[in-house]
């Protein structure tokens, strides 16, 4: 049992100790917290705009402002690559997917970047069909794809 030094303003006795070491009444300590939960402060900080709307919204601004910037920072983090290590691999393949040959000007978007999914290693940059195909076909289906290849050569 907790020796009770001292009383709160209701006459409870101070018998609950927090994470920091300081003794509070228990009793009054709920109350406080019930009705503060019943505050505008409380439900504004509190609520899912609050918490999660306004960061996502100010996010999505920022990524907005800085895609450019955001991609090149995903790509160091992700894979290693460096801004000029992307530009080399952009003027190796000619500004284009390595596989459809399509720019980014006329995706509209960033070539996204390939790579090994076992090994990690980064094989070039592809637009977004062409990486969904690698993924999907290419690297777990490659038996099927030489008998695919057949079968649609027969036709």
């Amino acid at each position: 049992m907790i020796e009770t030094q001292g009383f709160c303003k209701k006459g409870h006795p101070f018998d609950k100790i927090n994470s920091l070491g300081n003794r509070y009444c228990g009793t009054c300590h709920k109350q406080i917290v019930s009705l503060y939960e019943k505050t505008d402060l409380c439900k504004e900080r509190h609520s899912k705009w609050a918490k999660g709307e306004k960061r996502k919204a100010y996010a999505k601004e920022y990524y907005l402002k800085n895609a450019e910037q955001s991609y090149f920072n995903y790509a160091k983090r992700k894979y290693g690559l460096l801004k000029s290590d992307i530009k080399q691999l952009l003027e190796k393949q000619g500004g284009r997917c390595a596989i459809c040959e399509v720019s980014e000007i006329e995706m509209g978007n960033k070539l996204h970047i390939d790579h090994n999914h076992r090994t990690g290693k980064v094989r070039g940059l592809l637009c977004r069909p062409c990486n969904n195909f690698v993924v999907v076909v290419a690297e777990h289906y490659i038996h099927l794809f030489e008998k695919a290849k057949t079968y649609l050569g027969d036709y």
